[in-house]
């Protein structure tokens, strides 16, 4: 049951395609209380074989796209804002902002977006990785959780 899904890792090794992947993906998560999500850009998806892990990374074969999730099939609490907000952006993709299972917060990963403008800011890495962590920080909160018990 895709409602179970509590976190999805979406890895690419071209950001070109992530409209693509997300189309496919929108598909089978629910539109109400999807998982938490976090996409990664990579040079090379490594392969998940045994040998991969004793051999070192070996030949992708061209895989451009992986998609890992985590579940649990008991009860979990959403955090899921979708209107413009001033404490921490709104979605802006099929996923929600936090799930809550048990005493674990799984948070979406965040970028660097200005929740009362929901722009990016263009200021330097420094900066946008400070509004990153104010992201995570502000949703940690609501869900009564923070940076410290990490």
């Amino acid at each position: 049951d895709w409602g179970h899904v509590t976190m999805m890792g979406v890895y690419l090794t071209n950001m070109a395609d992530f409209g693509a992947v997300n189309a496919v993906y929108s598909a089978f998560l629910p539109i109400r209380c999807p998982a938490a999500r976090l996409c990664v850009a990579l040079r090379t998806i490594p392969s998940c074989s045994a040998s991969s892990v004793t051999n070192g990374p070996q030949d992708t074969g061209g895989r451009r796209v992986a998609i890992e999730c985590s579940a649990w099939p008991k009860e979990q609490t959403t955090l899921h804002v979708q209107s413009v907000s001033r404490w921490a952006p709104s979605n802006i993709g099929p996923y929600s902002q936090a799930k809550t299972v048990g005493k674990m917060v799984l948070v979406s990963g965040q970028i660097a977006l200005d929740p009362a403008t929901m722009s990016i800011l263009a200021d330097s890495p420094q900066a946008q990785a400070h509004q990153c962590i104010r992201n995570l920080q502000a949703i940690l909160d609501v869900c009564d959780s923070s940076l410290a018990r990490a």
